[in-house]
């Protein structure tokens, strides 16, 4: 058994225009479906509400985690204000 490959992103997006966070998406959708597992960490909703399996927000702690269906359902109980679907990187 091959040891597990995961690709760790921190913040990808924060120093992108919005064409080249398009085109980096499509690089992080292909290499998904070929089978790289990734790890991502945003601050954007928008994006990892729209662009990733499942999604895990934390404060201090792990607040919600699951698929972004999910995680959409629990926002409100969770009483994050900031949340904003549309929020891409800038």
């Amino acid at each position: 058994m091959s040891p597990a490959k995961i690709f760790l992103l921190d913040e990808p997006c924060a120093a992108l225009d919005p064409p080249a966070k398009e085109d980096f998406l499509k690089i992080v959708h292909q290499l998904a479906d070929a089978g790289l597992s990734l790890m991502v960490s945003s601050h954007h909703w928008g994006e990892s509400l729209n662009n990733y399996d499942q999604v895990i927000v934390l404060d201090k702690s792990v607040l919600a985690a699951g698929s972004p269906d999910q995680i959409k359902g629990k926002l409100e109980a969770i009483k994050i204000s900031s949340v904003n679907e549309n929020n891409f990187c800038d």
